[in-house]
């Protein structure tokens, strides 16, 4: 049985995209490299676009599926750094898949002329769980090294009791959908996050079948202006909330306002039926802020995420 590989098509292959990641996280849980919220999260919409076209055409500049005959077994999003979707059953083929994706993306990158940010499949980077043997020894073999920087997923356990939100006297939360002028929740995207968001992406994000007003939050200050946000969305098929954007303007910062709106998201998430809640976060030695709040509020660790690069 042969792996094969192509980039990724249209609308078809988004909709079975969309089921194979949803099942493989029923079979691994939390522990899966990738989902379908954060692969939509970000998404740049057109005013003259649907939804669904948008994620399209933005799937389709960087995305490659892996197939054995009709079935669709993985893939993953290359570019700088690689995005891997496999399920857990699969690993130890991860060297067939790896050779596939090699060869049809250096194939892409050389007679599609696609631009994928890189010049060829050797210069993005991975990143698997650390101590995943069946990935880390196929990128050892391949000339890659696990380098210092990682990412952090952790989850919050719903079956856990919920400390009551206490927000600062004068501020309140309200769904952004509710606020008219959101000027200054992009500009909070820009400035804390560093993503390129404006009007249209975030209210064209409620068309997503995983977007819940309830999960994107604003706390609104003495002032009435937007000070701190965050947005999740909800995979009803696995109870699970995906928390994609936590951010606060620096000024605001230390007063217990992410705090608070942290706890309000989560028993908004429990209220919508979830089971469990996720986030990722870039390591703690270089971002501590963000994670002390998940691990205050009660997220627990799920595992470390390593960066691996083709040694020089």
């Amino acid at each position: 049985m042969t792996i094969t590989c192509r980039r990724f098509q249209g609308e078809e292959d988004y909709f079975g995209l969309r089921k194979f990641i949803e099942e493989s996280i029923s079979e691994s849980g939390t522990k899966f490299y990738y989902n379908i919220n954060s692969l939509e999260f970000g998404t740049d919409h057109e005013v003259d676009k649907s939804y669904v076209d948008a994620i399209v055409d933005e799937f389709h500049g960087y995305s490659f599926l892996l197939f054995e005959y009709d079935e669709l077994v993985g893939g993953a999003m290359i570019y700088g750094r690689n995005q891997l979707f496999i399920k857990e059953k699969d690993k130890h083929r991860f060297s067939e898949m790896f050779k596939a994706l090699e060869d049809e993306v250096n194939k892409n990158i050389k007679e599609v002329s696609v631009d994928l940010g890189i010049s060829s499949f050797s210069e993005s980077s991975w990143r698997p769980f650390d101590g995943d043997s069946d990935l880390e020894k196929v990128l050892i073999e391949n000339g890659y090294h696990k380098t210092e920087e990682y990412w952090v997923l952790r989850s919050f356990d719903h079956k856990e009791t919920i400390e009551e939100p206490k927000l600062p006297e004068g501020y309140y939360v309200k769904s952004l959908c509710d606020i008219s002028d959101i000027s200054k929740v992009v500009e909070m995207y820009e400035q804390c996050l560093g993503m390129e968001f404006n009007e249209i992406s975030l209210r064209k994000a409620r068309e997503s079948s995983a977007y819940r007003d309830e999960l994107d939050i604003v706390v609104i200050g003495p002032d009435h202006t937007p000070v701190s946000l965050c947005s999740g969305r909800y995979d009803e098929k696995n109870r699970m909330v995906s928390f994609e954007a936590v951010a606060c303007f620096n000024e605001y910062r230390k007063r217990g306002i992410s705090k608070a709106m942290m706890l309000h998201a989560l028993k908004a998430a429990r209220d919508l039926g979830a089971e469990v809640s996720t986030v990722f976060t870039l390591c703690p030695e270089k971002f501590p802020a963000p994670n002390k709040l998940y691990s205050a509020v009660g997220f627990k660790l799920v595992g470390n995420r390593f960066t691996w690069e083709k040694a020089e």
